[in-house]
C-alpha cells in the first residue's frame, strides 16, 4: 500500500507519511533511566498518542522495560465511582499487555486482581513526591482554614467567612472539589492521607503499641481501644488546649491519631468528610470485623442529628451497632462527665454515645 496523509487518529510510520519522531525517544528514555515519571503535553491532534505508542514499541524491542499503552479514557464518564473506574483501568490494562507484551513478559492475571484498601495504603507508605509535596501545604493557613472545616463538616463559607480566592487557590491545586454537600477533598487518595499526615508525629508520640488492643484470636478489641483512649485524653487534655493549628479540629485529630496508631497493626481505616455534613465517619477493618464510628462536635441537637446520621451510615454499611463520639467545644468544667455513654436504639441499630 502507498503511504498518505493521515489526518485522523494515531499516525504508523508504515503507513503514513510523518515527521521522524525517533529523536524524541531519547529524552523519554533518560527520564525512564532516572526513575521519573512524565507528562506529554500538547494541543489535539498533534501527536502525543503517535508518540506514546512508537515509544512503547521502541521500549519493549530492547527487551529492558515491559511498556504498554493504556488508554483509559472511558473513565471519565464514571466521574466518581471510584471502585468501577479501577477496574476498568485493569481491564484495559490487562488488554494491552496481551497486546503490546510478548507472552514471556505478560504480567500474571493476579497482578490485575486489586484490594482497594491495600493500594491506597501502598500509595501513602511510598511517599512519592506529589504527597510530600501535599502535606507540606497543609501548614499553609490558606489551606489550613479550607481543610480544618472540610474535616469536621462546618460550612467553610459561613462559618470561617472564607475568602474566595483561597477556596480557588484548593481548587487550582486539585486539593478540593464541589461535592454534593459542600467542599470535599479530591480524590481518596488524597482523603485518607490529609488527616493521617494531620497525625503523623502525634501518633508516634503516643506511647501505645498496638498488640496490647489485639486478642489471642487476632481480633481487634475495640472495647479497650475506647476505654484507654478515654483514659488517656483524661491524662493528656493538654493535646487538645495547646495545638496550635487546626484547634477547632483537635479533638478529631487526636481521636484519630489513636485509632491509626493501634490500626496500624493489621487493618485499615477508612473516611467519610466533607463541609456542610456535621460530621466525620470512619470505619475500622481489622481482621475480617468492621466498626463504625461518627465523630461530632457539641451542639442543641447532636443526639438527634448524630443517632440518625449513624444510623443511616450503619445501614449502609450493614452493621448493626456503632458509636457516636461527641466532643466538647469549650474547656471541661466537670471532669466526671468526660466519657460519660448513653445508649440508644434508632432505625433498627444499636448506638452508643461517649461524651468527651
Amino acid at each position: 500500500m502507498e503511504k498518505f496523509f493521515n489526518c485522523s487518529g494515531a499516525c504508523i510510520p508504515e503507513d503514513h507519511y510523518m515527521v521522524d519522531i525517533r529523536p524524541q525517544f531519547q529524552q523519554l528514555q533518560r527520564l525512564i533511566e532516572e526513575k521519573r515519571y512524565f507528562i506529554v503535553h500538547a494541543p489535539r491532534q498533534t501527536g502525543k498518542t503517535t508518540l506514546v505508542n512508537e515509544f512503547v514499541k521502541h521500549i519493549n524491542a530492547q527487551g529492558r522495560y515491559a511498556a504498554v499503552y493504556a488508554n483509559v479514557e472511558a473513565g471519565q464518564a464514571l466521574r466518581n465511582q471510584v471502585s468501577t473506574v479501577n477496574k476498568l483501568c485493569l481491564s484495559v490494562l490487562k488488554q494491552s499487555a496481551r497486546l503490546d507484551l510478548a507472552e514471556e513478559f505478560r504480567p500474571s492475571p493476579s497482578c490485575f486482581e486489586i484490594d482497594s484498601n491495600e493500594a491506597i495504603e501502598r500509595l501513602i507508605l511510598r511517599r512519592d513526591v506529589h504527597l510530600d509535596q501535599l502535606a507540606d501545604k497543609l501548614t499553609d493557613p490558606r489551606v489550613a482554614r479550607i481543610i480544618e472545616g472540610i474535616l469536621i463538616g462546618t460550612e467553610t463559607d459561613e462559618e470561617s467567612q472564607t475568602p474566595w480566592e483561597d477556596k480557588q487557590y484548593l481548587l487550582d491545586l486539585g486539593l478540593i472539589r464541589q461535592g454534593t454537600h459542600g467542599d470535599e477533598i479530591a480524590n481518596p487518595i488524597y482523603r485518607e492521607i490529609i488527616p493521617r499526615e494531620l497525625t503523623a508525629v502525634r501518633q508516634d508520640r503516643l506511647g501505645q503499641d498496638p498488640t496490647w488492643y489485639v486478642t489471642e484470636t487476632g481480633k481487634l478489641d475495640i472495647h479497650q481501644v475506647i476505654d484507654r483512649y478515654i483514659e488517656f485524653y483524661k491524662e493528656h487534655s493538654e493535646l487538645i488546649t495547646t495545638r496550635k493549628t487546626y484547634t477547632e479540629a483537635a479533638h478529631h485529630l487526636l481521636f484519630m491519631s489513636w485509632l491509626q496508631r493501634i490500626v496500624n497493626g493489621g487493618g485499615y481505616i477508612r473516611r467519610e468528610y466533607a463541609a456542610g455534613l456535621g460530621r466525620l465517619d470512619l470505619c475500622i477493618e481489622f481482621a475480617g470485623e468492621r466498626f463504625a464510628f461518627e465523630l461530632k462536635r457539641n451542639s442543641r441537637r447532636v443526639i438527634e442529628e448524630g443517632r440518625n446520621q449513624l444510623a443511616n451510615y450503619l445501614h449502609r454499611l450493614s452493621l448493626p451497632s456503632g458509636w457516636l463520639i461527641v466532643f466538647s467545644r469549650g474547656e471541661v468544667t466537670d471532669w466526671d462527665q468526660v466519657g460519660r455513654r448513653e445508649h440508644f436504639t434508632e432505625a433498627g441499630k444499636q448506638i452508643e454515645v461517649i461524651w468527651l
